[in-house]
């Protein structure tokens, strides 16, 4: 008796999608840069839907009417690029609405992960497109904070006195700002295929150790931290946990201040050595940082742009004279940084 054995074979090929890449005209294709896009729209009536496609390189970050949505795109490389889909009906109203978006390359200084073509955001959606119409900013209150080997790409420097506070929000006047650049960026598009990040808040576990007084309320976002002129004060929180997240810190005063936020999974020893990572004692913190230098402005936040990875976090502020800061003789910090977005691996 003679068997049949039939074998069929199936290339799945993902659907893509031609698109129309800008990017800011004042900038190298590689080179390490942030930037802010804005495009306003108007609509007759609210939308029951309004589906987005958006993608970046490497990264963004989604604002809809001052609202921040999500970040992306999923990790790939230039012959699969993945866009993500999104409804953004919710955060939507009649007459006139802003989609912001902050696009950062990490240049040089990238992570070994990350691959690029060169800086670009792509959006497609009802009646709106990246074209030229976009207006664009290339942010320079951001400098890289880099170690030699860069496995995990750059942390950051934010200047707040040069940063464009309030621009994700619609009545940001942007007359100033420069019209985005068409590219001749032709990739092809694949859509995301795992999920999205997920994003909440959440507070810190505790103050492990201080030299300052803490209120008690502090980590629960009830009481500021209040540091004078012309001070040090290191300040050590704990997760309890290793933790990736979006950490934030909101800051009123403190004009000519310096805050370094140093990321750890655990401390060390006069040796070098963790041991045992619920012990602090006689241990110092060691790893990577960001650096926020406040302007004097009232809930200024800094929140870096890729997220961070610790269990410790630890505040070294070193305050200005504030001389010009006429509100008060003091720096004041209100600490969100307790407050985090926890992501999943991607």
């Amino acid at each position: 008796m003679i068997q049949r054995f039939f074998v069929s074979l199936f290339l799945l090929i993902p659907f893509t999608v031609a698109a129309q890449w800008i990017a800011p005209p004042d900038v190298a294709a590689g080179a390490y840069n942030v930037s802010h896009f804005r495009k306003t729209f108007v609509l007759d009536k609210k939308p029951k839907s309004f589906l987005i496609k958006i993608s970046a390189d490497n990264r963004y970050r989604l604002y809809v009417n001052g609202r921040s949505l999500t970040t992306g795109p999923q990790r790939s490389d230039a012959a699969h690029w993945r866009y993500d889909s999104l409804d953004l009906a919710p955060y939507l109203h009649r007459g006139e609405n802003l989609i912001g978006v902050t696009v950062w390359n990490q240049g040089a200084y990238a992570a070994w992960a990350q691959l690029s073509a060169q800086t670009g955001l792509w959006l497609r959606g009802p009646g709106i497109q990246t074209d030229n119409s976009w207006r664009v900013w290339r942010d320079t209150a951001y400098a890289a904070v880099i170690d030699e080997l860069h496995i995990v790409g750059p942390y950051e420097q934010v200047n707040a006195a040069a940063y464009p506070w309030g621009w994700e929000q619609p009545d940001y006047n942007d007359r100033h700002w420069k019209q985005a650049l068409l590219t001749n960026d032709q990739r092809h598009l694949l859509p995301r295929n795992i999920p999205f990040p997920e994003e909440r808040w959440q507070r810190f576990l505790s103050v492990r150790r201080a030299d300052t007084q803490v209120p008690g309320g502090f980590v629960r976002g009830d009481a500021p931290l209040t540091i004078d002129a012309h001070q040090q004060a290191k300040i050590l929180l704990e997760q309890g946990e290793l933790t990736t997240a979006f950490p934030q810190l909101l800051v009123s005063g403190g004009k000519g201040a310096k805050i370094k936020i140093t990321y750890a999974e655990a401390l060390y020893d006069s040796t070098g050595n963790k041991h045992n990572r619920n012990e602090i004692a006689g241990k110092t913190i060691r790893g990577r940082y960001d650096v926020f230098l406040p302007d004097g402005g009232e809930g200024r936040v800094f929140q870096p742009l890729y997220y961070r990875t610790f269990r410790y976090v630890e505040l070294a502020v070193q305050t200005g004279s504030a001389v010009n800061d006429t509100r008060r003789e003091k720096s004041v910090y209100s600490l969100s940084l307790p407050r985090k977005c926890l992501l999943p691996l991607q």
